[in-house]
Parts: structure tokens; sequence; C-alpha cells
């Protein structure tokens, strides 16, 4: 029976019992890319596992020095196992497969292991965080944005406060620094438009040549757990237009079939994204920020308004 999520972020109640026996938690936030990646991969593999989240958004939780010490990248998900740490979520997914009962994830034959890691390593290398800020538009990318200057002053009063973590909080900030660098750089951000179309024209390259159900033959892998929220994400972000009208037949189809699979609404798999979401997401100086220019701005134009006796 799949482990399932009784809500977004609570403890799963019945289940929770069960995970603490296994001692299995997992700190992620649920619109992470990563963390429904591994949350797909431990319901599809019938895992009790209790979480917690980390938000990383308006809070900026995962810059704070507690869970630096957990995941010194500052990233989530992180899998906590009988006290073994796990901060990637590849390897989260392995792992996964390989200690916990149920059915098997990963195929026996080498080859087939090889091609299922190679698509893996494909999504992995992916710079997705980017391609979701670069397509935000308007106003709401405008904010998602101008989030990211605020990040880098969040990470640099952590860093004054815990000196024993200097060094990951600066790799965060260089991080962060580059990240916002490649979003003002409209040539770089085109670039990874035009590969994630080459990515997903090989998706659909090799379900054509497969004729099979699943990324890696005919049962479920750890590449579909993989692939499956990242095109919940592009659908977040485009639409189904890069695989609408004919285009991309096998790509339609498949994500048609994994979306179709209980997995995907109790692992929370999220394919859209609102704008209210966006605006939630970003730290508070940000909305106050904007709220006081909006309403300066506001101030100005009646003041105007007054002053040639319209109001």
């Amino acid at each position: 029976m799949p482990a399932r999520l009784s809500s977004e972020g609570d403890s799963l109640g019945s289940v929770a019992q069960d995970a603490d026996d296994l001692g299995v938690k997992l700190y992620h936030y649920p619109l992470s890319l990563c963390s429904q990646q591994v949350r797909l991969a431990l319901v599809e593999k019938g895992v009790p596992f209790t979480t917690q989240i980390v938000d990383i958004g308006r809070a900026c939780e995962n810059y704070q020095p507690w869970y630096m010490r957990l995941n010194t990248r500052g990233v989530v998900p992180t899998l906590v196992h009988d006290g073994e740490v796990m901060t990637c979520s590849a390897r989260i997914v392995g792992y996964i497969d390989e200690h916990f009962p149920g059915p098997p994830l990963q195929p026996d034959d080498p080859d087939a292991r090889a091609v299922m890691e190679d698509w893996i390593a494909r999504q992995d290398a992916f710079p997705i965080q980017v391609l979701t800020y670069g397509a935000l538009g308007g106003f709401i990318g405008f904010l998602a944005r101008l989030g990211l200057r605020a990040r880098v002053r969040v990470l640099k009063v952590y860093r004054r406060r815990a000196p024993d973590l200097e060094h990951a909080y600066t790799q965060k900030i260089i991080d962060v620094r580059s990240w916002r660098r490649t979003l003002r750089n409209p040539h770089a951000l085109e670039a990874i438009r035009r590969d994630l179309e080459v990515q997903l024209g090989a998706l659909d390259d090799r379900l054509t040549s497969q004729q099979t159900p699943y990324l890696v033959g005919d049962e479920y892998t750890l590449a579909d757990a993989i692939w499956t929220p990242m095109l919940a994400r592009v659908h977040a972000l485009y639409g189904d237009r890069l695989w609408a009208a004919g285009r991309l037949p096998q790509v339609a189809a498949y994500y048609a079939r994994m979306r179709a699979r209980p997995s995907f609404r109790l692992a929370h798999v999220h394919d859209t994204l609102r704008p209210t979401t966006i605006v939630g997401h970003l730290p508070p100086t940000i909305l106050l920020r904007v709220t006081l220019l909006l309403l300066a701005i506001a101030g100005v134009v009646l003041l105007l308004l007054w002053l040639v006796g319209l109001v």
C-alpha cells in the first residue's frame, strides 16, 4: 500500500507512527521540484515517512543555521534515515529503492540501469531553478527576481551569526549571485529554453523508439519518478503548448499516463503555479518594500489629481 501525505507539510497521522519506527524523515518544501521527486519515489516504493516543511520561500528557513548544519548546500530536500543524512535528490531516490522493501524501481539489467541513470543525470543537470524564474513574466517575474537580491542579504546576516558555517554561507552567496547574473542575461535564458526543447525532443524520441509505457522498459523506474515532476514543472510554466497539437505526441501521452497514476496526487506533484503562490513565496522584506512603493505611487497620483482639481 503506498504511503500518502495526509496534507501538504503535515505529519502523516497513522503513517507517522510506523515511520517513527523506521526513522524515515523528509525535510522538504511542497513546491520544490526535487522535493516532489523524492516524495514520488517514497510513495511509489510504499515507504512510510514523516515530513517537516523547510520554508525556502518567505522565511528562508533553508538558510537558517540549524538547517545549514543538516544540509550545507542550503537546499531541499534532505532525507534522514536512522541518523544517515542524504541531500541530493538523485542519490536519495536510489537510496530509497535500495534500502526499503516494495516494488523495485531500478532494472536488474545493467544496460537498462545505465539508461535509467543517464536520464536521471540529464534532469539533474538541467538548471530548472533558473528556467522557473526566467519563465515568470511581468510584475510577478520582476518581484521573484528581486527576491534573490534579498536572499543575499539574509545569507550575509546568517554568515555573521554562525561563523562555523562561513564557508557554506559564502558558497551559497556565490551560487545565488551566479543565479541572478544568469537571469539578467537574455542570451543565457534563451539557451536554457532551447536546451529544454532539445531534452523534450530527446525524451519523445526515446519513447517513440522504445514503444513502452515508461522511460526504461515496461516497468516504472526511478527515471519516471525524476521526470514526472520535471514535466509537471514545464506544464506549470508553459501549459501543454510545448507538446500540444501533435507536437511531441509521445511526451504528451507519457505525461498523461504519469499524471493519472495515484502517486501523482498522493505525492502532491504540482503542475500549476498561481501568481498568489509566487507572491507568497517571496521574502517579506520584498513584499513590504513593494507595498510601500505602490502606496507612495498612489499617493503621488492622488496629489497630482488634487492639484489639477480632479479630486
